[in-house]
């Protein structure tokens, strides 16, 4: 091999080679930046298991489905679907069913209310809502439109409850059965009909109208004998109205998908394309002013009466002073007639005009000496009544004043005045019985009492004491007597004479609303926590006769209060109650403006629950003949069936519900209410309806402010449990992969560390000559030779 100009290279011996070829340097999972990126990683992780689980919910979605509807619409949520379950009542229908141990046959009650002039509620008996039309509801259909036909229309307008919303007509059909109502809302329909043959005389067409209410997404349906001047007849129209009418009945239509259920006003005629019309539009219902009769604020009550009820001056003289008032007689026009004339119309009033009369400055001593000047005045009485005594009404006069019998009531104020002599149409039922609960014609009572009375005249002397002396007497007629008890709910303002307006195991009746608002109204005017105690008190009682061994000490049992509420409801009105339950179905009922107005509040909760018995009860269910299972014979007792609970529906009507508890067709939510016994409700249910249409389930129902929620802990479900695991798992592979390489990092440098310790060297130990300028003298003594061709490229050579 030819020589270059270079030494030839020599091959290298073998020895340790380093490795210059560039590398990832490890990562340093201790450094704050590699622990921030694993933190992000397992937030990012988590965050997807959390949206998974989320998206399965189908609440997420329902703002889409919201999305273009009105916002305002307050009753998209109530189907109207025909359902066989479905019975009238004041506050729902349709509870669920765990019980079947109510009579087979609940007659339905008709409110006997302060209806609009000639309307007889006797022609409402047949009516059957959620129905279609039936024959024998046709005299109550011509007798609305009849009245409506004879009557002005200012005068319909006038006597109006107010406006009223498509809940209030759909949910308690019997509070607004044949009462004047005013719906606002949009017509989308007209359609004339030809008015059938009938007894009133009615002939030609009227008009059948779809009106759309305001906030509401279901149709109220109308009837009205004339349209007003210039509206259209078409299938569709969006015309704004406001329709005064009678409420008639809840009534099932055929739909497109199905048979539905609205509610029917018969009306004589509406307002449209008014200003007033307009106004409507522009506020909710409830806030709508109560249009009633009122008397003229500066008519005197003599003024009134002589202008309504045709009691003159020359009617007033009828009446002797200084005399006991005489037993009635078959007599039109003496005192006694004249008296029960009052009588019949005093319920006619409404109660803000009697209050706007009433007398405050006059005294009694007044009365005493000038008695003429003051007759027809109201005033208020308040005092102890120490006598209550029926007395009878002559047969002429019983069948035109529709009562038989008043009642006469001696009053004593708290002063030494003279005794007030009360004739009243109603008496509180508890003051004429006796010890053994019989009713009595006359008895010896010490009760609180209070009303407001129209004076009629000075009475004879009343004897007040055992020696025979005894106080001038002043004669008064009032439509009823509150009773102040010394019971609880007595105590704080109750008028315990409302009781006696209910009728148990039946529905809530019109006439039975004004002691289920008065309970709300008087149930917030003692502290929840003091109320709660004093129930607890009487059910530790009741336990404690029972001598039953409750394994629960420091709480009272719902078996006992709840066995004697359904025993004796009667008997059991107003008293305290605290059971625990749990809540199954909670939702808001709305007032009407006119009660709002009145009981200073527009709306309640109506709660659903099922309540635990510890003991458990055993229900004995009496049946009817015509209910026997074997079909005995005629005359036999009725036979009985025992059934075991343990458990009890109950219903609450709550003022108040504490803030974030839930409201809606299923909920499960441990409650502890203390409140007060109402009645026992009886209501049709699905797994009753299916069995027997006209049975009714009984449960009882409590009155109270407010409720204690026994608030759930939130724990984590499985999906939960496992999304903390994953965290937890990948936090703790972090930490162990963290220290592991921290580890194994620290192994690393020691090793490099000896090996720089071995075997590097510094430069100042190396043998090397140096010189302070480069040179270039060994090329001079290297001889210069020509390259060898062999030695050349393969490209290099000649061809």
């Amino acid at each position: 091999m030819g020589t270059h100009g270079c030494a030839e290279r020599q091959p290298m011996e073998a020895s340790a080679m380093l490795d210059f070829t560039p590398k990832k340097p490890a990562r340093n999972w201790t450094s704050r930046r590699e622990q921030r990126r694993l933190l992000i990683l397992v937030a990012l992780v988590a965050g997807v298991i959390v949206v998974a689980s989320m998206a399965r919910e189908p609440q997420l979605y329902h703002w889409i489905a919201d999305l273009g509807k009105d916002k305002a619409v307050e009753d998209a949520h109530i189907d109207t679907r025909v359902q066989p379950k479905n019975s009238p009542t004041d506050l729902r229908a349709g509870l669920f069913a765990i019980s079947a141990d109510a009579p087979a046959d609940v007659p339905a009650n008709v409110p006997p209310g302060d209806r609009f002039p000639g309307v007889r509620l006797e022609y409402f008996r047949a009516i059957k809502d959620s129905a279609i039309h039936r024959p024998e509801e046709a005299e109550a259909w011509f007798h609305l439109l009849d009245i409506a036909n004879k009557t002005p229309q200012e005068t319909l307008e006038r006597a109006s409850r107010g406006r009223v919303t498509f809940m209030q007509l759909f949910r308690q059909p019997d509070v607004y059965r044949a009462e004047l109502v005013t719906v606002a809302g949009t017509i989308h329909r007209v359609v004339p009909q030809t008015i059938t043959e009938n007894y009133v005389g009615l002939e030609g067409e009227y008009y059948q109208i779809w009106l759309q209410p305001q906030n509401s997404a279901h149709p109220v349906v109308v009837y009205s004998l004339a349209l007003p001047e210039g509206f259209p007849i078409a299938a569709e129209l969006k015309e704004p109205a406001e329709v005064t009418g009678f409420f008639y009945k809840v009534w099932a239509y055929p739909a497109e998908d199905q048979p539905r259920t609205a509610p029917i006003l018969l009306a004589k005629t509406f307002r449209w394309n008014e200003e007033r019309v307009k106004r409507a539009f522009d506020r909710p219902a409830i806030a709508q002013p109560v249009e009633k009769p009122m008397p003229a604020a500066k008519q005197s009550p003599r003024a009134y009466l002589a202008e309504n009820w045709e009691i003159t001056d020359e009617v007033w003289k009828r009446f002797a002073d200084g005399q006991p008032m005489p037993a009635p007689t078959a007599s039109r026009d003496d005192e006694p007639a004249t008296l029960l004339k009052l009588l019949n119309n005093l319920p006619r009033l409404p109660a803000a005009s009697v209050e706007a009369w009433t007398d405050k400055a006059t005294a009694a001593a007044t009365l005493v000496d000038k008695p003429a000047e003051h007759r027809g005045a109201f005033f208020a009485i308040e005092g102890r009544a120490v006598r209550c005594e029926r007395v009878a009404v002559p047969e002429d006069l019983a069948k035109l004043f529709d009562f038989e019998s008043v009642y006469r009531t001696e009053i004593r104020p708290d002063d030494a005045g003279p005794v007030r002599v009360v004739y009243s149409s109603a008496a509180p039922r508890g003051w004429l019985r006796g010890p053994d609960g019989k009713p009595l014609d006359a008895n010896a009572i010490d009760e609180q009492t209070s009303t407001f009375g129209m004076f009629v005249k000075r009475g004879g002397d009343v004897a007040t004491g055992t020696n025979g002396d005894g106080r001038p007497s002043l004669v008064f007629v009032a439509g009823r007597l509150a009773w102040h008890s010394t019971a609880l709910l007595g105590r704080l303002g109750m008028d315990m004479a409302l009781y006696d307006d209910l009728t148990q195991s039946a529905e809530i009746a019109g006439q039975e609303s004004e002691c289920l608002y008065t309970m709300l109204g008087n149930a917030k005017r003692i502290d929840r926590d003091e109320l709660n105690e004093l129930a607890r008190e009487h059910q530790f009682a009741l336990q404690k006769d029972f001598e039953y061994d409750y394994p629960y000490p420091n709480i009272p049992s719902n078996s006992f209060i709840l066995n004697e509420v359904r025993s004796r409801p009667e008997q059991s009105a107003g008293i305290a109650a605290s059971l625990t339950a749990t809540a199954l179905r909670a939702f808001r009922i709305q007032l009407s403006a006119e009660d709002a107005a009145k009981y200073g509040f527009d709306h309640y909760y109506h709660v659903d629950a099922s309540v635990p018995l510890e003991p458990p009860i055993t229900i004995v269910q009496r049946r009817k003949e015509a209910d026997n299972a074997d079909g005995g014979a005629k005359g036999e007792p009725p036979k009985t069936a025992e059934t075991r609970r343990d458990f009890m529906n109950v219903v609450f009507c709550l003022r108040r519900l504490p803030e974030g508890f839930p409201q809606g067709e299923k909920i499960n939510e441990q409650i502890c209410v203390p409140g007060f016994f109402f009645k026992t409700w009886a209501a049709s249910s699905t797994k009753s309806a299916k069995v027997d249409p006209r049975s009714r389930n009984q449960y009882p129902m409590f009155i109270a402010d407010s409720l204690i929620w026994y608030e759930p802990v939130e724990e984590p479900g499985w999906l939960g449990g496992a999304i903390v695991g994953v965290l937890v798992g990948m936090l703790v592979l972090g930490g162990i992969g963290a220290l592991i390489a921290r580890r194994g990092n620290r192994t690393l440098d020691q090793t490099l560390a000896r090996q720089r310790t071995e075997t590097e060297a510094s430069l100042d130990s190396l043998d090397i000559e140096t010189s302070a300028k480069p040179d270039f003298g060994f090329l001079a003594n290297e001889p210069v030779s020509p390259p060898d061709a062999s030695q050349q490229p393969p490209d290099a050579q000649s061809p």
